[in-house]
């Protein structure tokens, strides 16, 4: 799988005490985050740490389509440096950079706005965010680092002087915001859906509901040989429609998406039907097939990777440390819950490996669960409590979003107070609905609930007045014609001045006659323009090209 052009999040932990030994450090984060990390399921690879050169941890995942990956990550490592306040200073990068600053922009000193003056600068430190200043003069004596500081240097700077290099309340604030109830709560961002499946699928998804990811994700990638697989599905089919179960889980969003999007089908040669897209089960039958058909595929690509842990004494001390830190938590050695957290602690410890090396579905953890899953199936295990009353699916209307929806949500993400400064559309039309005297419109929405300023409104009648005759056809008095050196242009141009002047002549005569008015007819366009304008919701249209022109054409 081609991971160049994804996006991806890369950080460094750094210990604070350079004699800090850094395998002791990972078990040590490893212990923190495990609660953590053992149910969450990542759009495309896991958390990882690695030692380099015995002076930091580092690590780096790419996230692909889905950013809640790399605020995961982030809220891990901020949870981290609270929990170790002591022993750890973080720094974080994406592919855009300094991640943290570019959340927190609008708060930022004016000179960290810049990416060259704020490289290597910011980092998290006893759970907050740190900014190390720059001095005003270049003259100052001052213990802060100057230019590009080296990692080192800046994290020994924020040990020193940590009431110094901790950033505003304002940044703080926004980047808990931004996390919100990350790591310890995710379920916001799930989706809850039904999917039938055979038993053995069922039980796969139970015990490892993380290999849903690699399964969506092989159906975005999918080459000739992948496909001869779906045809035949013969790891994975169908069976009889008795045998067949409904599982209800949550799925991320982004992934539930990329499901809903793909747009494979059974083939003749397999045993796999669906039913008509009327019926009440298609939605949750269709979805069991495609995940079907990623596992299908993962199987025939699943290959054996090395088991460096196996007699690696650094993997042994690991192990040491873990065991010192309670990680275990007094299971006896060899028994069956041991064993499974010595499994994780060992995928964990794997995970180094080169992320672009290898597929998605034999990065360690995986390649284990999936290994695990299909060795521990037992189709005469009878179904769980919860897999027999399932709650209803959730909504998927949130993946039709219109305009309105679209607004709202940036509303929500950017802390605006409503669109377009507060007065849309609806309100424009209410306002020329409602009765005026000589001090003006009475309870207009415009002004309910707002304060205006001492100056009032701004209106340039006159530039009001020429675009609405425009609108009406009514400017035709103007002598501002080009001149043309064509005798019969002028006539014909002359010809069709005089028919459009004779048209209106007659126009008048009947509205004379009838009970409408030239206001009426003034009320009447606006509303038309109006109404016109609002049904383009908010896109590029004929309407605001009209108006765009008349105001410049007025100007």
């Amino acid at each position: 799988m081609e991971r160049v052009s994804m996006s991806f999040v890369e950080y460094k932990i750094f210990p604070t005490q350079p004699s800090q030994d850094c395998l002791t450090l990972m078990a040590e984060c490893l212990k923190v985050c495990q609660p953590f990390l053992h149910k969450y399921i990542w759009h495309m690879e896991p958390f990882r740490l690695k030692p380099v050169q015995e002076e930091h941890l580092y690590g780096k995942v790419y996230v692909g389509d889905n950013v809640e990956d790399e605020w995961f990550i982030i809220s891990l490592l901020k949870y981290l440096s609270y929990q170790l306040p002591d022993s750890i200073v973080i720094r974080v990068l994406d592919e855009d950079g300094e991640i943290l600053l570019i959340e927190a922009a609008d708060h930022l000193p004016s000179w960290a706005q810049e990416p060259d003056l704020a490289e290597k600068r910011v980092y998290l430190y006893q759970g907050q965010v740190h900014l190390i200043p720059i001095s005003d003069r270049p003259s100052s004596l001052t213990p802060l680092p100057s230019g590009v500081p080296r990692e080192g240097d800046a994290v020994k700077t924020i040990v020193a002087f940590s009431h110094i290099t901790r950033a505003s309340p304002e940044v703080q604030e926004c980047i808990d915001r931004r996390l919100g109830s990350y790591p310890r709560d995710w379920s916001s961002e799930l989706h809850y859906c039904h999917l039938v499946v055979p038993k053995v699928i069922a039980h796969v998804l139970r015990e490892s509901p993380q290999l849903i990811s690699p399964a969506i994700q092989k159906l975005h990638d999918l080459d000739p040989q992948d496909s001869r697989m779906i045809q035949k599905m013969e790891r994975f089919p169908q069976g009889p429609e008795k045998d067949l179960v409904t599982v209800g889980m949550g799925i991320p969003r982004c992934l539930y998406a990329m499901l809903s999007g793909s747009k494979i089908f059974p083939y003749k040669k397999s045993d796999w039907t669906l039913p008509g897209a009327e019926d009440a089960q298609f939605k949750a039958k269709y979805h069991g097939f495609k995940v079907a058909a990623g596992l299908e595929v993962m199987t025939s690509t699943q290959r054996n990777i090395s088991h460096r842990s196996a007699n690696d004494p650094a993997f042994d001390k690991f192990l040491k440390a873990l065991n010192s830190l309670d990680y275990f938590q007094g299971l006896l050695p060899g028994s069956k819950e041991y064993e499974q957290f010595k499994g994780k602690a060992r995928d964990f410890y794997r995970q180094d490996h080169p992320c672009d090396e290898i597929e998605l579905e034999n990065t360690p953890l995986y390649s284990t669960l999936f290994t695990h899953a299909l060795a521990t199936f037992d189709p005469s295990t009878p179904m769980k409590p919860e897999d027999v009353a399932l709650k209803p699916a959730d909504s998927d209307n949130w993946l039709d979003i219109n305009p309105n929806v679209l607004d709202d949500l940036l509303a929500q993400r950017f802390l605006s107070k409503s669109r377009n400064d507060g007065t849309n559309i609806s309100d424009l039309e209410h306002f020329l609905q409602e009765s005026s005297d000589m001090k003006g419109v009475e309870g207009s929405r415009l002004t309910q609930g707002t304060k205006t300023n001492e100056g009032g409104i701004s209106f340039d009648s006159n530039l009001f007045e020429s675009a609405l005759d425009k609108v009406l056809g009514m400017n035709l008095d103007s002598t501002d014609h080009s001149d043309s050196d064509d005798s019969e242009s002028e006539r014909e141009h002359d010809a069709n001045e005089d028919d459009m002047r004779a048209y209106f002549e007659a126009l008048e005569d009947q509205l004379k006659e009838s009970n409408v008015t030239s206001d009426d007819l003034d009320l009447s366009v606006m509303k038309n323009l109006l109404s016109s304008l609002e049904n383009q919701e908010g896109f590029q249209g004929p309407t605001n090209t009209l108006i765009n022109s008349m105001l410049k054409e007025s100007s």
